[in-house]
C-alpha cells in the first residue's frame, strides 16, 4: 500500500514539475504564414510576438483564418 502511495505521489510531483512543451519556431511559423497579406517585417515581428507568449500563440492558433491579421496588426500596433 504504501510503495503505491510513494509511487502515485512520485508520479503527481513530476506531473506538477514537468514544463510544458513549447511550440517549436518553425510550428509558429507555419501558423503565420498562413495569414494573407502579412509582409516579411510583419512575419518577423509575429513569429517574436508569439516566441515570447505561450497564452497568445494558443489565442492566434485557435482564431479563424479571417480574424488573424487584423489580431495580429492589433498586437503589433500597425
Amino acid at each position: 500500500m504504501y510503495n503505491v502511495l510513494g509511487s502515485m505521489a512520485d508520479s503527481l510531483d513530476r506531473f506538477l514539475n514537468a514544463e510544458p512543451s513549447k511550440p517549436t519556431t518553425q510550428a509558429m511559423l507555419d501558423q503565420v504564414l498562413k495569414v494573407p497579406g502579412l509582409n516579411e517585417t510583419q512575419v518577423l515581428k509575429s513569429i517574436d510576438l508569439l516566441m515570447h507568449d505561450q497564452r497568445k500563440f494558443d489565442t492566434f492558433s485557435g482564431l479563424p483564418v479571417e480574424l488573424k491579421k487584423p489580431w495580429i496588426l492589433m498586437h503589433l500596433g500597425s
